[in-house]
């Protein structure tokens, strides 16, 4: 390169562009890392908001990108936006460069994205005609969808399959779904802990966070799993790297308190706190769930068998309206959230023989909890916050049309059948101008 003397490193072209948006185009890795040796900015965006990794990923310029997201002093973040709202995948992808799409979902680039104009990459993939690139993004989303799922639902067997046919192909835990969850925080959540355990043994990280910063342990906290949260404080290389704090500043404990799991949240927090009211040997651990499992927790949780996925919220519901007789049949037929509940019609208390005369009243009550959980999300949007995937009975607004409590029992014969309320939330699309390449 011999001597540069005063030479500005950062001077721009009439788009914006550095040196360094040329030398990563052009495929010129010495030049690229020189360049950044020498300070030229990694995030200095070109007119189109595209920083360096992204001319690279236009040509398919593989080795440049991967030193500009891995290799290089200050990696470039892998997910960052540019003036259209699209990624380095939608650029790889607009250009049909399948070896540098395959290298960004090696690594953890959001697939999900989507650009002003609500595309994903995989969509700019078949508007251009890339049918290598279309075929596997189509496989990786596809692949990932049914691993989450198997995984919320524990069904582990279905787990195993993918794991083979995968056989490493995919690292499992980039397998996510729209909101930045894994299988890890599936299976977590939903309280299968031999699910759990099978994903360890293939998760080289059990630490990753969604969307909204949570790790599995928060998702264990919010499902009300003891099992797998101490499962995973115990097992894990180093459990202090669940320590971590949500987007809006929520630890563990505080997750698992605001979702109505209190004794859990004692727990958690006396581990947070590192008391020595918690261990982590799984002899106190197992008596301490087993003890827990049969006594009275809070002012809502009175002596009741231990219910699958956390069902106390909805048997408080029901207690509140004298109804607790139905609690059984609601778990039975998987309506064990207050969300679940509020997907009740009629038919579903025909199937879980719900009387006659009580179910126009059970219905008045479906709908009024149906408009609560509306307001409480509304609430949380207007917060900037993530609406509650399992809110209690405490967190609701207040009921504004009280029943009378013997009305569940004189109630005449059932009414017609009640429509679940539906909300569709349609975000504003700018349709960007064309981009123009470097």
């Amino acid at each position: 390169m011999g001597s540069h003397g005063s030479v500005d490193w950062s001077a721009t072209d009439h788009d914006d562009q550095t040196a360094l948006h040329y030398a990563a185009f052009y495929g010129h890795l010495e030049v690229v890392q020189f360049l950044v040796e020498n300070g030229v900015p990694l995030d200095a965006p070109d007119k189109f908001g595209r920083l360096a990794h992204c001319s690279a990923a236009i040509n398919g310029h593989l080795d440049v990108v991967a030193y500009l997201l891995e290799e290089c002093p200050s990696p470039i973040d892998i997910n960052a936006v540019d003036e259209y709202g699209g990624t380095c995948l939608h650029w790889a992808a607009s250009k049909g460069r399948k070896e540098v799409i395959q290298y960004l979902c090696m690594k953890g680039i959001d697939i999900h994205i989507t650009s002003y104009d609500n595309k994903t990459a995989y969509q700019i993939a078949k508007d251009k005609h890339k049918q290598k690139c279309v075929q596997f993004l189509k496989s990786w989303y596809e692949t990932s969808q049914k691993f989450v799922h198997a995984a919320e639902e524990g069904d582990d067997e279905e787990i195993a399959r993918i794991i083979a046919d995968i056989n490493g192909a995919y690292p499992l835990r980039f397998m996510r779904d729209k909101n930045g969850k894994n299988a890890m925080h599936w299976a977590a959540e939903f309280g299968h802990l031999s699910t759990l355990k099978l994903l360890s043994e293939h998760f080289a990280v059990w630490t990753d966070v969604d969307k909204f910063g949570r790790n599995a342990l928060h998702s264990a906290a919010l499902g009300g799993n003891k099992e797998c949260a101490f499962w995973l404080i115990r097992k894990a290389q180093d459990s202090s790297e669940f320590l971590s704090l949500t987007l809006t500043n929520k630890s563990p404990s505080r997750c698992a308190f605001e979702a109505g799991h209190s004794s859990l949240a004692n727990y958690l927090q006396a581990w947070e706190e590192g008391n020595d009211d918690y261990s982590t040997n799984d002899e106190t651990s197992a008596s301490l769930l087993e003890h827990d499992n049969g006594r009275s927790i809070g002012d809502e949780e009175e002596n009741v068998a231990p219910r699958s996925r956390n069902i106390e919220t909805v048997y408080n519901w029901l207690k509140f309206f004298k109804m607790e007789e139905y609690a059984q049949n609601f778990e039975k037929d998987g309506f064990d959230t207050l969300r679940g509940v509020a997907t009740i019609d009629e038919d579903d208390l025909i199937d879980m023989d719900v009387k006659k005369g009580h179910r126009r009243v059970v219905l008045s009550h479906i709908e009024e909890l149906r408009n609560q959980l509306t307001l409480l999300d509304e609430n949380a949007e207007v917060a900037g916050m993530e609406p509650l995937s399992s809110p209690t009975l405490s967190m609701l607004p207040p009921i504004t049309k009280q029943s009378s409590m013997s009305s569940i029992v004189s109630a005449p014969g059932a009414g017609g059948e009640a429509i679940p309320h539906r909300t569709e939330r349609r975000g504003s699309i700018t349709a960007p101008p064309p981009p123009t390449d470097v």
